[in-house]
């Protein structure tokens, strides 16, 4: 769906909000690429912005539901036939154990307990795919240094992704960033 036709505008007042990085069809790409989507399988997008990646989820037959916190975004995402669960993924109740495949885009100021809470929501068996700035692995915080070895823990796979995946989407940041792929066992 184009956005610029939905009947409630999407300003720059909403997109300029902290955390708002809505996915860019390449990100949507490289996310959906390594999810290993099946049909039917159930899938949660935690923080799903304008609806771009879940979107694409449902083209490739996944059955997706979504949790968006900015009110103006979960109309739109609800105008795209999208099932909106919730307005915030770390106190949405009873998601332990339920989907096959969570995507994700987390906010950068919440991405290391939106990674911990998504694979705790994953079955047995499931997959997380989850985009995560380099900042856990450029500072030595407590949390970061926690982090870190979680990942290890759960086996997680931590990929460096090419510079520059924001720097021409609808809202600029450099930041470099990461792609996390952990299977739920």
């Amino acid at each position: 769906m184009d956005l610029l036709n939905l009947p409630i505008a999407i300003d720059n007042s909403i997109l300029n909000r902290k955390d708002v990085f809505p996915s860019p069809p390449w990100v949507v790409e490289i996310l959906i690429e390594n999810a290993n989507i099946t049909p039917g399988c159930l899938c949660l997008e935690p923080s799903a912005g304008t609806g771009n990646l879940a979107l694409e989820l449902q083209n490739f037959g996944a059955i997706v539901e979504v949790i968006e916190p900015i009110p103006e975004l979960q109309l739109v995402l609800t105008l795209q036939n999208l099932l909106v669960i919730g307005s915030d993924f770390l106190t949405t109740p009873h998601l332990d154990c339920k989907y096959d495949r969570i995507i994700q885009n987390p906010p950068f100021s919440l991405q290391i307990s939106h990674t911990i809470k998504a694979y705790k929501c994953l079955k047995p068996g499931g997959r997380l795919v989850s985009l995560c700035s380099s900042s856990p692995w450029q500072h030595n915080s407590n949390l970061d240094k926690y982090f870190r070895n979680w990942l290890k823990t759960v086996g997680a796979q931590a990929i460096d992704l090419p510079y520059g995946l924001f720097v021409n989407s609808v809202r600029y940041t450099d930041v470099d960033c990461h792609l996390i792929i952990i299977e739920r066992t």
